[in-house]
């Protein structure tokens, strides 16, 4: 699959998807999958996925909403968010040509906002604690605690299913995969994640109607999440060149190159050899990053500022921070039998560049990977 456009996206399954919702879908013999190294997005399954509209209408519109289209709206934001379970993906050998290449590029997904992969299948998700009632007891604070955010998955003894809150969990396998090749962004699974633009997820100006529990149900919505979705590479190079002699440009991951408030749970990358970039190189994810950085081209920071505008107290605060911030659960990056080798190194004096066994640069994260620390072995990080 490939596209000549130089803005083009290209995908072994979708090139674009807006809103859309892909369920049991399987790609067999993907050998490669190409867009333009200049502006181009490339992935595996989608070459770019993002959440569409959910309002257009003007200030006198929005200025008339009632309490009960506010909540029905929250709904379909959640509804619009691009969401894909249960998939599968086997590559086969490119020679020494990358399997997926493009100025943006993954073995899943080259730029993926406001994503959902498994997650919302599988776990209920983060939950923010907006509880402000100053008698609230400690077993209510227990249950909202950083370990009760996460439904876990548990075994039906009778067949042997794996099933969760929300019924059977859902899973993404990727096989076979070689050799990755971003300019600005690459991952081994996606080459940049990042929350949806909420100006897209309604009106900048509805926002002000919203109060903060409404609000960080928003957030949940419009941040990318991914659940057991795993990768097992096949001496597996991610490399991004960087753009323009740009020495602040150029991430790469083994999993995930760029991530923006991404959420991610029970996701490993094996088989891995090497991660390149001139900026940020990490064998899991070359930059984690908050949900409260504003940036051109993205409206988190909109949303972040409508949520502090009207927090009333230091618990509020602190679920706001927390939902803002990215998080990785369980997930491992595991290097080949000659070890595995991250290097961030752009050829320019004196400019910065960030490599990590697992993480290039932390910006505001949190990483808890001790359930799988047990079993980690020679060129793994955990």
């Amino acid at each position: 699959m490939s596209t000549q456009n130089e803005k083009g996206y290209s995908g072994g399954f979708i090139g674009e998807c807006i809103s859309g919702r892909a369920r049991d879908t399987k790609i067999s013999n993907l050998k490669t999958v190409t867009a333009s190294a200049a502006s181009g997005k490339a992935g595996g399954f989608a070459g770019f996925a993002k959440a569409g509209d959910a309002l257009s209408a003007g200030d006198s519109t929005t200025s008339q909403l009632t309490g009960i289209e506010l909540e029905n709206l929250l709904g379909v934001v959640s509804a619009l968010r691009p969401e894909f379970n249960n998939t599968s993906i086997a590559y086969v050998s490119n020679g020494s040509d990358p399997q997926v290449s493009a100025d943006m590029a993954g073995g899943f997904v080259g730029d993926g906002q406001a994503v959902d992969i498994n997650y919302g299948n599988n776990n209920s998700g983060f939950k923010a604690d907006t509880d402000t009632n100053p008698s609230s007891s400690e077993s209510t604070d227990e249950k909202n605690s950083e370990e009760a955010d996460f439904i876990s998955a548990v075994t039906n003894s009778e067949d042997g299913t794996t099933e969760g809150e929300t019924g059977a969990i859902a899973t993404t396998n990727i096989t076979g995969l070689s050799y990755i090749k971003g300019t600005s962004y690459a991952g081994g699974f996606a080459g940049r994640l990042m929350p949806g633009d909420v100006a897209q997820t309604g009106s900048i100006k509805l926002l002000g109607l919203l109060n903060v529990t409404q609000l960080l149900s928003v957030m949940d919505v419009a941040y990318p999440r991914i659940s057991d979705s795993s990768i097992e590479g096949n001496n597996l190079v991610v490399t991004a060149s960087g753009k323009n002699d740009d020495v602040a440009l150029g991430d790469a991951g083994g999993y995930i190159g760029n991530g923006k408030a991404v959420m991610v749970k029970n996701s490993d990358v094996t088989n891995v050899k090497e991660v390149t970039a001139p900026y940020h190189a990490g064998g899991y994810i070359g930059i984690m990053r908050s949900g409260s950085a504003a940036e051109a081209g993205d409206a988190t920071g909109d949303l972040l500022n409508s949520v502090l505008g009207k927090i009333l107290s230091l618990k509020e605060l602190a679920s706001v921070l927390q939902a803002a911030s990215s998080k990785i659960t369980n997930c491992k990056v595991a290097g080949t039998a000659d070890g595995l080798t991250v290097t961030a190194d752009n050829g320019f004096e004196n400019a910065e560049g960030y490599a990590g066994g697992f993480v290039g640069e932390m910006q505001s994260g949190h990483v808890d990977n001790s359930a799988n620390a047990v079993d980690s072995g020679k060129g793994t990080a955990v």
